[in-house]
């Protein structure tokens, strides 16, 4: 989830094309509606968002049905990200402005192809 529609609009269209099923959402809020449709297998998150942000998003984070909740990859221009996201308890970070190609080697990290 992203709150710059740009980055939104195109990563979703990178990831599709690269085979990923995706769900957009522009803040948490969004993000927590979604996943109460249809349970995902991996959230990319942004930390700064209207509405709600990223802290508070991983705090009310629902469960799978396997029992355990999605994990969650931060994308942030923050300069502590990897700190950040420890916090959250993130599986990982990737910094912005970010590099296409090190953004889908860590989401293949998580969801092998």
């Amino acid at each position: 989830m992203d709150d710059d529609a740009d980055i939104l609009e195109t990563l979703s269209e990178i990831l599709e094309l690269e085979g990923f099923l995706v769900t957009r959402a522009r803040n948490g809020e969004e993000a927590l509606a979604e996943l109460t449709r249809a349970p995902v297998d991996l959230v990319l998150l942004d930390l700064v968002m209207p509405v709600m942000n990223g802290w508070e998003f991983s705090r009310r984070l629902p469960l799978r049905p396997e029992g355990d909740r999605p994990p969650v990859l931060v994308v942030s221009a923050d300069r502590n990200v990897a700190q950040k996201a420890r916090e959250t308890g993130a599986v990982g970070w990737v910094g912005k402005p970010f590099d296409l190609d090190a953004l889908l080697a860590r989401i293949r990290e998580v969801i092998p192809p």
